[in-house]
Order: C-alpha cells, then sequence, then structure tokens
C-alpha cells in the first residue's frame, strides 16, 4: 500500500483571514493622590512666584515698600493683601475683638524676647512701656465692657491705637512713657559712688631730699 499524504485545505483569495485573539483594552491609570500631586504643585507655586516678583519690580509703590521693609516684592503684596483684610474685617465688626488682642499680642511678644536679649535700654523702655499700656488698656475693657461695646467703630480705633504703638516708625509706646509713665512714681535715687581716698605717696629712702 503506497502512502498517502495530507494536503492542507487552499484559501481562496475570497476566503476570510483566519481571526487573530482580541487584544485586552488597556486599564486605565488611577487618578493621582493628593501626596503624589504635592511636589507639581510646590514647582507650579514656585514659578509663579518668580514671576510675579518679576512683574512686580517695576510697580513704584511695591518697590518703596520692598526698599525699605528688605522684603521681596511677592511678600510685599501678599502682607498689603492680608493687611487690607485685616483691616476690613475689623471695621466690619467680624472677629474684631479676637483680631484685636491677637495684634495686640503676636507681633509685641516677638519685639519684647528681641528687646530683652539686645539689652538696648531704649527698646526695653519702649516694650515695657507698652505691656503697661496694654494692661491697663485690658483692665478697662473688662471692667466697662458693656459700655465699650456700645461705641461705634472701637475696635478700629483700638486697632489704629495699638499700631501707633508698635510700629517702630512712631514708637508711641516710647512717646506716653516720657509723657507720662516717666513722671508717675517718683524717681529713683541713684546711690552716691563711692568717694576714693587719695593714697599717700610712698617715698623710698633712697630718694633725695625735697629742697625748700
Amino acid at each position: 500500500m503506497g502512502s498517502t499524504t495530507v494536503v492542507p485545505p487552499a484559501f481562496s483569495k475570497w476566503s476570510a483571514p483566519p481571526k487573530k485573539p482580541d487584544a485586552e483594552p488597556p486599564k486605565p491609570k488611577p487618578p493621582p493622590g493628593l501626596l503624589s500631586a504635592i511636589p507639581q504643585i510646590l514647582n507650579d507655586g514656585k514659578k509663579t512666584y518668580s514671576t510675579l516678583n518679576k512683574d512686580l519690580a517695576t510697580a513704584p509703590v511695591i518697590m518703596e515698600l520692598a526698599f525699605m521693609t528688605k522684603l521681596p516684592h511677592a511678600n510685599v503684596l501678599i502682607y498689603l493683601i492680608a493687611a487690607a483684610l485685616y483691616v476690613i474685617c475689623v471695621a466690619a465688626g467680624f472677629f474684631s475683638g479676637f483680631l484685636t488682642y491677637a495684634l495686640a499680642f503676636g507681633w509685641p511678644v516677638v519685639m519684647s524676647l528681641r528687646a530683652a536679649e539686645s539689652c538696648k535700654k531704649e527698646d526695653v523702655q519702649a516694650w515695657l512701656s507698652y505691656w503697661i499700656i496694654v494692661s491697663l488698656m485690658t483692665l478697662v475693657e473688662y471692667g466697662g465692657s458693656t459700655i465699650l461695646n456700645l461705641l461705634p467703630f472701637y475696635y478700629f480705633f483700638k486697632m489704629v491705637f495699638i499700631l501707633w504703638l508698635i510700629i517702630p516708625y512712631f514708637r508711641g509706646s516710647l512717646v506716653l512713657y516720657n509723657l507720662v509713665l516717666k513722671h508717675i512714681l517718683p524717681p529713683i535715687k541713684k546711690p552716691d559712688p563711692p568717694k576714693e581716698e587719695k593714697k599717700k605717696e610712698e617715698v623710698s629712702k633712697w630718694a633725695y631730699p625735697v629742697k625748700k
């Protein structure tokens, strides 16, 4: 018996090609979390800050304030916006009591510690006088709070008074010290310095006698 060969079926040009297995669709990437987006947010913020700092370098008012305060131009603008919002909130009576107390105790604490470390007489006098004035003002507010709350714009005028006390250009606390506080108590008598006794000069026996 002869060997039989199996011939594969021939595909005509009209027959459909064999189907390929369907590829799996790509899985969607999970949304980035907040922690992974923080570096990108910081980089974008730095770029925006540097661009804003360059643009504000041509504004005359910002340039003058930056020269006086030794701060970057963008920081000056941020502080101006914060100060404007602070004044608006105090004038409108929105947490005005808390905001004025924060102004009275926040920055003066830092400056008082610096004055204590520097030991400069003028700085120490200014900040000691400030705390005396603030203590008296707090005592008056505690006793007459019902009357003071009826006064319109009381906390606004209090804010202006505190700024006059603490701004170095005005030094209102030192002005009140020299005008009022200094004269409340009698001056402290300083002890007299000890008298120095003149020492007799010892004359050597080998010295020549003085001619009379």
